[in-house]
């Protein structure tokens, strides 16, 4: 969608144009009633994604003498949202503007920023119609509309206003009327941590992790791991980057006793964690830690390599290890081979740092003086 529509046209078949529609506006669950046929010809100069589309239910209306027919409002599952807005007025007409809001939010033309406002326009509308959910399915256009208006508003970095509306989301979600919803509230507490911590409200960070994790022992708790774990991960960094190593380790031994207990396929995040954890013990020289983390990554991980040189982590923080052979010996049974001598003396001296130079954690050199940071950089 960062395209624009030039750039598509030349590169695109509009088969392939009309799929990447179908993924952008299937959250909003229209059934055959509304189903888009994309048009055969290419985007025109100078057309928008919605004028070219044509989205059916924004064509469709309920006459006034029928409105007040509300029998098919109280539908409650999203794959029954087209077929109940096709006779429900109100479902119908929120369904219309976060369908609008949608859309300009993720228009590839034009200005980015001034499509993102567009889009937040159309969500507040959507919410202003809705106003108190009375319906299961007002409450998911509520939630979808929420959703997108938090998205736009920290693409715009305005993380004062992301952090109202996300805080918003959360309560719509934990609304009674749209239910098995956890999943989504999952997601909803990983953006709040991701706002929290870019407005430098750690505490805050802190204990919305803490009601996140309790959705992992909800019913399908297994699926609430998938948001939990980037939650997870972004809270020990934001942790270590702030030298508030025993937090980092208390939050990381959490989640990997968690995971350690689910069966493989929700083990989610269990490799990063691995990774985190033996930071957190090179740090502390604490060898006989590191050679079990060591063969536990090595027999959680059954690819052919283990250690990809690509990987930014993994061995990397094991450096302060570099001249201990049983350390050694163990990363090469597991599968990490080459020059690593040198590759350890680079985060000795830089920490661990990304292909742009950003660090991705400080190195602290223990009983060398060494901070591992670059001018300009900040724990």
């Amino acid at each position: 969608q960062g395209m624009r529509l030039c750039q598509i046209r030349e590169i695109v078949h509009p088969i392939f144009i009309g799929a990447a529609l179908s993924l952008m506006v299937a959250g909003t669950g229209a059934s055959a009633q509304f189903e888009i046929n994309y048009p055969d010809r290419p985007v025109a100069e100078g057309e928008t994604l919605l004028e070219w589309s044509d989205p059916p239910v924004l064509k469709h209306t309920i006459p006034e003498n029928e409105r007040s027919d509300l029998s098919a409002c109280s539908a409650q599952h999203d794959f029954d949202l087209g077929k109940a807005a096709y006779t429900c007025w109100p479902l119908l007409r929120a369904l219309q503007l976060f369908t609008l809001a949608d859309y300009a939010a993720g228009e590839p033309t034009g200005d980015k920023q001034s499509n993102l406002r567009q889009g937040i326009d159309y969500a507040d509308q959507t919410l202003d119609f809705i106003g108190d959910p009375q319906w299961p399915l007002e409450e998911l256009l509520r939630t979808r509309a929420l959703r997108l208006k938090v998205s736009a508003l920290t693409k715009l970095d305005e993380w004062e206003a992301a952090l109202s509306t996300n805080r918003a989301l959360i309560t719509n979600i934990e609304g009674d009327l749209y239910r098995f919803d956890n999943f989504d509230l999952g997601f909803a507490r990983r953006k709040q941590s991701e706002i929290l911590l870019q407005l430098g409200m750690i505490g805050e960070a802190k204990t919305n992790l803490e009601q996140a994790r309790a959705l992992l022992f909800k019913p399908d708790g297994d699926k609430n791991g998938w948001p939990f774990t980037d939650q997870s991960e972004a809270m020990i960094l934001a942790a270590i980057r702030r030298g508030e190593f025993a937090y980092a380790e208390r939050i990381t031994d959490r989640y990997l006793d968690h995971l350690r207990s689910e069966p493989r396929g929700s083990q989610f995040g269990l490799t990063d964690h691995l990774d985190f954890k033996l930071y957190l013990v090179a740090r502390n020289r604490d060898r006989t830690a590191a050679l079990q983390l060591i063969e536990e990554r090595s027999a959680k991980d059954d690819r052919t390599n283990r250690c990809p040189a690509a990987n930014l982590q993994f061995p990397l923080m094991l450096a302060p290890f570099r001249d201990d052979e049983a350390v050694i010996n163990a990363l090469s049974r597991a599968g990490c081979s080459g020059a690593l001598s040198a590759r350890f003396e680079a985060v000795i001296k830089y920490g661990l740092r990304n292909r742009a130079g950003d660090l991705i954690l400080p190195y602290p050199a223990g009983e060398e003086d060494n901070t591992s940071i670059f001018p300009g950089d900040t724990q």
